[in-house]
């Protein structure tokens, strides 16, 4: 049998075949790592944002539950305070009570300053919501922040809604209120980990 020559023309072919595909192949691998770097950054800045803007609406809608509360315990009791009396008396807050603690209640929604921060609460769960869609699907080292940015997120929920909609007793809303309350600010203090 004959042996093909291996001329030097064939060995030069050979080898810079052999390293276009080895630079090839380290190129790829920097290039995913890249890519996984700048994915990982670019989520660690979007859980960031989400969990501030978690919080500011928050800290509306803890306002607004505690003067919801005010009002309704006010006018159940008949406690005069100056924050709820225009909701909780006649008289622009200067008459006798009203007997029904609804119509205080429906005074209070009924009041455009009040509105205009149950509104701001609506447009802060949105603006939460489509954040939200952004980190689904988590890069693998942030799969254990994405679980607890959603119990994070359903404690925000059920706190905003709590001040958007309130229903039930005053038993069952101040607890329910206060449960989210606390709910939340325990997610807030378990999510600080991750970006500080």
């Amino acid at each position: 049998k004959l042996k093909p020559k291996l001329t030097k023309k064939t060995l030069v072919i050979a080898a810079a075949i052999f390293a276009s595909i080895l630079i090839l192949i380290v190129g790829t691998i920097v290039f995913q790592k890249l890519i996984a770097r700048n994915t990982s950054a670019e989520y660690s800045e979007n859980l960031e944002n989400i969990i501030y803007t978690i919080l500011d609406g928050a800290v509306e809608s803890e306002s607004c539950g505690n003067l919801i509360n005010s009002v309704w315990y006010n006018s159940i009791y008949q406690v005069s305070d100056t924050t709820t009396d225009k909701y909780t008396r006649s008289n622009y807050g200067k008459g006798s009570y009203y007997d029904d603690f609804n119509d205080a209640l429906s005074n209070l929604f009924s009041d455009s300053v009040f509105m205009s921060r149950v509104s701001n609460i609506q447009d802060n769960q949105k603006a939460v919501s489509n954040l939200m869609r952004k980190m689904i699907n988590p890069p693998a080292e942030w799969e254990e922040a994405y679980v607890d940015l959603k119990m994070f997120y359903d404690a925000y929920v059920e706190l905003t809604n709590l001040a958007i909609s309130p229903t039930g007793s005053l038993s069952s809303y101040s607890s329910a209120f206060n449960e989210a309350d606390s709910n939340l600010a325990n997610y807030y203090s378990k999510m600080l980990l991750y970006i500080e």
